[in-house]
């Protein structure tokens, strides 16, 4: 974990606007040291983005707990929910300066998801998953 925050803390310098940071990869399953990576970044003031693709519903954790500014997730990983669902977390500070490239009103939207079920599946599949990972839980123990 060491070499990796060291890797970032290295390749910041007075021209960095950002950090991107994977949660987890997806070859070797290497979780990476956001929190810490994310409060390194926010005393030089850099906003930090987590890709959380194959972290979601993998694993346990909370994003509130990670400190980072944005929080990106692909729900077909392994929430199993139709490709193209997802959401991303916005830290309240952040969002006034966020804006979305994507359509603005719910009628742009619809235009370009297409796919009713792409609005209707999310959240039946993490109320799933919650059940799931609860019942995981009760095994363990």
């Amino acid at each position: 974990m060491d070499d990796l925050y060291n890797r970032f803390e290295q390749a910041v310098t007075p021209k960095t606007k950002l950090i991107l940071v994977c949660h987890i990869t997806n070859r070797t399953g290497q979780i990476f040291p956001v929190k810490r990576i994310c409060e390194m970044a926010h005393a030089r003031n850099i906003p930090v983005i987590v890709d959380g693709a194959h972290a979601f519903n993998h694993f346990p954790f909370k994003i509130s707990d990670l400190n980072c500014d944005y929080y990106g997730v692909s729900l077909h990983k392994w929430t199993c929910a139709p490709v193209g669902t997802g959401f991303l977390y916005v830290r309240k500070s952040r969002i006034a300066s966020t804006w979305s490239l994507m359509a603005s009103t719910d009628k742009q939207v619809w235009r370009y998801s297409k796919v009713r079920r792409n609005w209707n599946a999310p959240g039946s599949q993490l109320r799933c998953h919650q059940r799931g990972a609860h019942l995981q839980r009760e095994h363990r123990n």
